[in-house]
């Protein structure tokens, strides 16, 4: 996962979630250089609210350059025009908030991707995303917020919180 900032918050919490839930190992850079290990056998997530953030839209270049499976996920920009131009797979969620406001929109967005591509455990996202029987990574954020931080599953506590501090802040 490929993101700074706001976009990068939900990367960080992917990744500390996968320790125990992941059957594959799960990598968040932030800086203008993709791992040398990341190939055509590699899934690589480029977060970037704006779609103009400079090292991610460098990363995926790099990405694009080594053959990786690429996922982007924005509310427009550079970043989803160069998705659109070379066909890759492309999450827009809503462009005109402060982008750590969105936070909820891109990590259901980066859960739901996961899930997709079988990295996390199927039944323990489900069980997240289907707490009350709603499918929450298709409704708009302020509806998901409450259910979200209300989820059963201790892990869960650690992001009502994160969204409640971003929230208090923007």
């Amino acid at each position: 996962i490929s993101g700074l900032g706001g976009s990068g918050i939900g990367g960080t919490i992917i990744q500390n979630f996968s320790l125990t839930n992941s059957v594959k190992p799960v990598f968040v850079n932030k800086n203008y250089n993709l791992p040398k290990f990341a190939d055509q056998n590699t899934l690589l997530i480029c977060c970037s609210y704006s779609g103009n953030t400079e090292e991610t839209i460098y990363v995926l270049k790099q990405g694009l350059e080594r053959g990786c499976n690429i996922v982007c996920i924005t509310s427009g920009g550079k970043l989803m025009q160069m998705a659109k131009g070379n066909g890759l797979d492309c999450i827009v969620i809503p462009p005109g908030f402060p982008p750590r406001s969105c936070f909820g929109y891109s990590i259901i967005q980066l859960f739901k991707t996961f899930q997709y591509f079988n990295i996390l455990d199927v039944d323990y996202v489900a069980e997240f995303t289907t707490v009350d029987g709603k499918k929450h990574y298709d409704a708009h954020f302020p509806f998901v917020a409450p259910d979200f931080i209300r989820c059963s599953v201790p892990e869960y506590l650690m992001i009502g919180v994160k969204y409640l501090q971003e929230d208090n802040n923007t």
